[in-house]
């Protein structure tokens, strides 16, 4: 499940990977008692993983966690950040020790994900989609909001959302963060926090253009 991710190549700047898990007892326990955050909160239910790392002289933070939601069954999250991590605790463990513990309970999966994208428009960058957009208004008393400041877009399958982006333009900065609902099914491998990277990337450059 954890690898070392070059977020700032696609210009990313956060990816989240979520999933659930049922986990034997005593797994679930090594997991959490390991863990710096069960020592520090005196949590039960509770585990914090994570890491510190450059990829072409960009810093990346890792943070993993997982915690109990009901019988068996543990909410978990990595989330890779493009940016440092000033004050990492001493104590904490890496993700790989989370990840490696996880693939011991070899089960089917869903994963869902979430990535925000920044591109600057120095830098040659130009949106698709003109943001942000003025609200044409006869009556002047009457206008109550003067702008649309951001678009969502989505693929629905029998009216369920299976992926989507929303798109916004702050201070010359491009925005997207895309969300994947059902972003990858089976087994954990270490691969695959590479292919969604790459695959909200594919979707977010699908809304983009760039002037050389």
């Amino acid at each position: 499940m954890f690898k070392q991710l070059n977020l700032a190549n696609v210009h990313c700047q956060r990816l989240y990977i979520v999933t659930h898990m049922k986990l034997p007892t005593a797994l679930a326990e090594r997991i959490i008692a390991g863990s710096h955050g069960h020592k520090r909160r005196n949590v039960p239910d509770f585990a914090l993983y994570g890491c510190i790392y450059r990829l072409d002289d960009a810093p990346h933070v890792v943070r993993a966690h997982i915690r109990h939601t009901q019988k068996r069954v543990y909410h978990v999250e990595f989330r890779y950040i493009a940016e440092k991590w000033p004050r990492p605790p001493k104590e904490i463990n890496s993700p790989e020790i989370l990840a490696t513990a996880l693939r011991e309970a070899a089960q089917e999966v869903m994963i869902e994900c979430n990535a925000q994208f920044i591109y600057n428009e120095k830098n040659g960058w130009r949106s698709t989609i003109e943001v942000p957009v003025p609200i044409a208004e006869r009556d002047e008393s009457k206008k109550l909001f003067t702008h649309i400041d951001a678009y969502r877009f989505s693929k629905r399958e029998q009216d369920q959302i299976q992926y989507s982006i929303e798109i916004e333009r702050i201070e010359g900065d491009i925005r997207h963060w895309v969300y994947l609902a059902e972003a990858w099914k089976g087994v954990l491998s270490e691969e695959v926090p590479e292919q969604l990277l790459f695959r909200s990337s594919g979707l977010s450059k699908a809304f983009l253009s760039i002037e050389r």
